[in-house]
């Protein structure tokens, strides 16, 4: 069964926050840095990657390539951490992997729940999904703080996705409003009216 295909997504955790204070000149190293450790990271497993979002790539592999990723502890994420090139924080990086499953579509969605998993317990982790169970690498010194932070980063830009995409969106508040709900619609309904704006 070494040649059953391994479906992994990628997420870097806080990439927006660690360019955030870098000078212009210096980002474009740094994301060229992290796109070449991945990519060596995939070719060394015969593994496919690719980048499907800002700071997110699915990778494809085999089994045969699992077992030699397996035997290293997964040390990309150290290798990301270790990303220095003007950065004042380090990048980390959360990794969903779905194996020991024949249906491509299944090991899709197992590959989505166990990233999910991972950004929830605070990222700098890979959590790998059997159809059985649960395995953990990484994530020990996960503090609750950068956990909360993380996953109210992650449902966010989530929100703002569906939100983007949608034809018409209805903001509501609770039953029997107060101002806070009432400042949270139009705090959300004036935020999609400057991207309509921005993005005619």
């Amino acid at each position: 069964m070494k040649n059953r295909p391994v479906l992994a997504i990628l997420q870097v955790d806080n990439l927006s926050e660690v360019i955030k204070n870098m000078a212009e000149e210096e980002k474009p190293h740094l994301l060229a840095a992290l796109e070449r450790n991945l990519s060596e990271w995939a070719g060394n497993l015969e593994g496919y990657l690719s980048r499907i979002g800002e700071g997110r790539y699915i990778l494809i592999f085999t089994e045969w390539g699992y077992t030699q990723v397996e035997k290293t502890r997964f040390s990309i994420l150290d290798k990301i951490r270790e990303i220095d090139l003007g950065n004042e924080k380090s990048l980390t990086i959360s990794i969903g992997i779905a194996i020991s499953e024949d249906n491509i579509s299944e090991l899709g969605k197992m590959a989505h729940n166990a990233l999910e998993i991972a950004l929830d317990r605070g990222g700098d982790q890979v959590v790998v999904r059997t159809p059985e169970n649960f395995r953990f690498y990484g994530g020990k010194a996960v503090s609750p703080e950068r956990r909360t932070k993380i996953k109210v980063r992650v449902t966010a830009a989530a929100l703002k996705e569906m939100i983007a995409q949608a034809a018409q969106v209805m903001v509501m508040g609770h039953i029997m409003a107060d101002f806070d709900s009432l400042g949270a619609a139009f705090g959300t309904g004036l935020g999609q009216a400057r991207e309509c704006r921005r993005h005619p």
